[in-house]
């Protein structure tokens, strides 16, 4: 027995397959009433809806076998996709292709099979629509011309399933987008701050470390360069953070100077060596903007995350560590050692 070869357009077609978001969905009575009309109009004793997958073959509907599937190096229907036109076998036992054929040799017992093609409308061709019989014989035109017709029947509902399946990956797609950009600091590309604050909390119940860190003399350097200068120096500082971060760890920007890292699982000490290395980094990295090159500096402030408002108590804890450092002149780390303030400041919660 030889297996049918692949279709040329075989990585395209089982594209197009899978995005009728058909395979293994429950029956279907309209494909069912059409599996069941191509035996009568055939007078077969069975008939299908199959759709040929990567390796098997699928019965969307079935009228007469009880299987839902068999290997497509099995499948008639792999031969009958390679066709343009209907496939006939008329007595697949004196067929060399198929006397040997398990489902020739053994149950259902094939003898007769004629195929007719479920086409997308790029071309690829997807399954049949197939009439069986266990005792060799041939259609009449009448018969063809029917089977041509229901063919043509599930082919227009397999394209109405698809531009239905691919309109909701679409929305699903907008919507996505709209939720990320609603999360997501335009300046950036990092965590707004109401996205860093959801997705640290989801993430916190296990503690960890939460760094606050503000560009130091930023409103100066608007001053003084222009809004597009302090831009480029919180995206610089924000790349930065982004790029010594681990992939767990959580970047956002909490105000036009101030950004927040959480680190899950870490400790106070693990938060203020980051802390100290991106302090280090962003006075070594140079920012171009405004026909000048300088160095800007960072101001630090590191606390543990516990218990259930974790994240939230952390952030006030955090902001008192980074009113200490900038307190002492600024351009260095501070983890908190006193208990944080009962309320958040409002530019940070």
């Amino acid at each position: 027995m030889a297996a049918a070869p692949p279709p040329s357009d075989e990585a395209l077609r089982l594209l197009v397959l899978q995005e009728c978001d058909i395979l293994d969905t429950p029956p279907d009575p309209v494909f069912d009433a059409a599996a069941a009309l191509a035996a009568r109009l055939c007078g077969t004793p069975i008939a299908l809806v199959s759709l040929v997958d990567a390796d098997r073959q699928w019965f969307k509907a079935r009228h007469g076998l009880a299987e839902p599937q068999t290997p497509r190096d099995h499948a008639f229907c792999a031969h009958a996709i390679l066709a343009a036109e209907p496939f006939e076998v008329c007595d697949a036992a004196g067929d060399p292709r198929f006397m040997d054929n398990p489902l020739v040799t053994g149950a259902p017992f094939i003898r007769f099979y004629a195929g007719f093609p479920i086409t997308a409308a790029g071309g690829q061709p997807l399954g049949t629509v197939c009439a069986i019989d266990q005792v060799p014989r041939k259609l009449d035109e009448a018969q063809r011309q029917g089977m041509r017709h229901l063919a043509d029947m599930i082919t227009a509902l397999m394209e109405e399933r698809r531009a239905a399946a691919l309109a909701r990956r679409a929305a699903d797609a907008t919507a996505e987008h709209l939720r990320r950009l609603a999360l997501t600091d335009s300046v950036t590309g990092a965590f707004n701050r109401r996205g860093f604050l959801d997705q640290a909390t989801w993430c916190g119940a296990a503690g960890g470390a939460l760094l606050l860190v503000e560009v130091d003399a930023l409103a100066a350097i608007r001053e003084e360069l222009g809004l597009a200068a302090a831009e480029a120096v919180v995206k610089s500082v924000t790349g930065l953070a982004q790029r010594i971060a681990g992939p767990q760890d959580v970047v956002g920007r909490l105000t036009a100077s101030t950004l927040a890292l959480f680190l899950p699982g870490s400790t106070a000490a693990d938060g203020r060596a980051l802390a100290e290395r991106l302090r280090l980094l962003v006075a070594a990295a140079p920012v171009d903007a405004a026909g000048q090159s300088f160095c800007p500096t960072v101001t630090c402030g590191v606390a543990p995350v516990q218990g259930p408002r974790g994240v939230e108590t952390s952030l006030v804890a955090a902001d008192t560590a980074l009113v200490e450092a900038r307190a002492q002149g600024g351009d260095q780390v501070v983890i908190c050692t006193r208990a944080a303030p009962p309320v958040h400041r409002q530019s940070l919660a």
